[in-house]
């Protein structure tokens, strides 16, 4: 049975010794450096309103008068239209005997064989590998 190899921690890399950040020229990142945009913006269309203008309903559009659906030309569709299909289909293998349905019965119950365990399985178990470790490291291309 293949042994776990345990994981080592690796020896810890050397560090330089802190040292503080250099300064950093004006201003700090969260300051806008712009000047405040006071010019007005020339808008194509009519001027903006600061306020939001209620939601109104629209007009409703005149609806054509009302006319009921038109009568069906029978008979409806559930209803067939076709004379009943009497002539007799040509059949390539002969006549069907006997021409009616048989009623469908049970079939005669098979004995079934004297329960037993399950068989013996050959080793090794499923969840066992049985390929050698793979202790060759793998050449990766470009590094």
């Amino acid at each position: 049975m293949p042994v776990q190899i345990l994981l080592a921690q690796s020896t810890a890399a050397r560090h330089e010794r802190p040292a503080l950040h250099t300064g950093q020229p004006a201003p700090p990142q969260s300051m806008s450096d712009s000047v405040p945009f006071l010019a007005k913006s020339v808008h194509v269309a009519a001027r903006q309103t600061p306020w939001h203008t209620r939601l109104t309903q629209s007009p409703a559009p005149t609806q054509v008068a009302f006319v009921p659906q038109a009568e069906h030309v029978p008979p409806p569709q559930s209803a067939e239209v076709s004379a009943p299909f009497r002539i007799a289909s040509t059949q390539v293998a002969g006549w069907q005997i006997p021409p009616e349905q048989l009623a469908l019965t049970q079939s005669v119950a098979a004995p079934q064989r004297e329960k037993s365990g399950q068989g013996a399985h050959c080793a090794p178990p499923q969840s066992l590998s049985l390929s050698k470790p793979f202790f060759r490291p793998s050449v990766q291309p470009g590094a």
